[in-house]
């Protein structure tokens, strides 16, 4: 048996997120690269044992649990001293890991992938995925939260890491902690399995829309920093002669899904939180994906999903976003995310249906070929 690439993540699947669902992708194409993984990961010790949904789970890849308490909404989980975390760190011993991977930098469960590797003798490959600080949006709390960043990000620099990120507006943001990242590690999508696994759902069907109108689609989290409610005020604001050929179409979970759900406007239309079957089919009808996030991405699966689905993409300058679309024939890369930008930015695809035809081919071809897990496995295998 392969000595095993040992990952550490706050959270894994079937936990969803960006980071949950990179993971997750990383352990498998390592594992087709005939690599075995071991994913030490939060097990919240108020629930139930450790459940990976209806994900298919390759056999070279191990779960560990590391028994946590969960604080601020469960985006904060820090490791709790019984006899299940005495079990994990003796498994961990027993093991001698081929490379040891961390994946952030501030969680408790970070330090102690980093200390680990030392431990090993190794350099823990830390990967980033993130450009500016941790928040909650709370003016009080988020100052005691950046306090908190650079405290544990400069105990971190104590151990020899491989410092790197999911895209390279991240590197930019680990100098500012007198960090020099070494390596960009992409988050990335498998194009032709994302778009296989679509359900048979038709939203135009669903939503009783005209072949000719146009769909502006938002996926994520629900969180005001996503800019979700943007999108919306955005569309409202347009003539009502433009108006009434859009249909903005969003699928999430989150602190705004309430106000979405009391929304009245027929051409405003919230279906929830959708699995990837969903979203996948969701994306494949969407004419433009709108995304003016201001939270801090590393660099936004759904930027990636709505690429290989063939869709116009306009977005915030987030994480990754200038990756992803390179060049105004790729997509928008807006100024600003106000709604005065994002509708200048609607208007420019609703008017010029070729320009967004342009747009969606380019950004498909170029995700496609630079975007693959096995280049970001490959990356990871290589770094030194």
């Amino acid at each position: 048996m392969t000595r095993p690439y040992v990952i550490f993540c706050p959270f894994f699947v079937p936990h969803l997120g960006g980071v949950e669902i990179y993971n997750f992708n990383l352990a498998k194409a390592l594992v087709n690269k005939g690599e075995s993984v071991v994913v030490v990961t939060s097990q919240d010790i108020k629930g139930p044992s450790r459940a990976t949904g209806d994900l298919e789970m390759p056999e070279s890849l191990t779960i560990l649990g590391m028994p946590s308490r969960f604080f601020l909404n469960d985006r904060f989980p820090l490791p709790v001293r019984n006899s299940q975390r005495k079990k994990v760190l003796e498994e961990l011993a027993s093991i001698h890991p081929e490379k040891v991977v961390v994946n952030t930098r501030y969680y408790p469960l970070s330090l102690l992938g980093m200390r680990y590797a030392a431990e090993k003798g190794q350099r823990a490959v830390v990967i980033d995925h993130s450009t500016s600080y941790l928040t909650v949006s709370n003016p009080l709390l988020d100052p005691v939260l950046n306090l908190y960043e650079r405290l544990v990000t400069n105990k971190g620099r104590r151990y020899d890491n491989i410092y790197g990120c999911v895209s390279k507006q991240g590197c930019e943001w680990l100098r500012s902690f007198g960090i020099a990242a070494e390596r960009v590690f992409h988050n990335a999508i498998n194009g032709a399995e994302f778009t296989k696994q679509a359900s048979s759902r038709s939203f135009r069907q669903e939503l009783a829309l005209a072949s000719d109108d146009l769909i502006v689609a938002f996926t994520g989290r629900l969180l005001k920093e996503k800019g979700v409610l943007r999108v919306v005020s955005a569309i409202e604001g347009l003539p009502s002669t433009v108006q009434k050929r859009l249909h903005v179409v969003v699928a999430g979970d989150g602190p705004e899904a309430s106000t979405l759900k009391r929304h009245d406007n027929p051409h405003i239309h919230y279906v929830g939180s959708l699995n990837r079957g969903d979203i996948a089919a969701l994306l494949l009808e969407t004419d433009v994906f709108c995304f003016p996030s201001t939270y801090p991405e590393g660099l936004p699966t759904s930027l990636l999903e709505a690429a290989v689905c063939h869709t116009a993409i306009i977005t915030s300058n987030c994480g990754g976003a200038r990756e992803v679309v390179p060049s105004s024939d790729c997509g928008i890369v807006l100024e600003s995310a106000d709604t005065a930008h994002i509708q200048k930015a609607v208007m420019a695809f609703v008017s010029n249906p070729s320009y967004r035809q342009t747009c969606a081919t380019n950004v498909r071809a170029h995700v496609l070929k630079n975007f693959t897990w096995d280049l970001t496995a490959q990356a990871i295998i290589d770094a030194r």
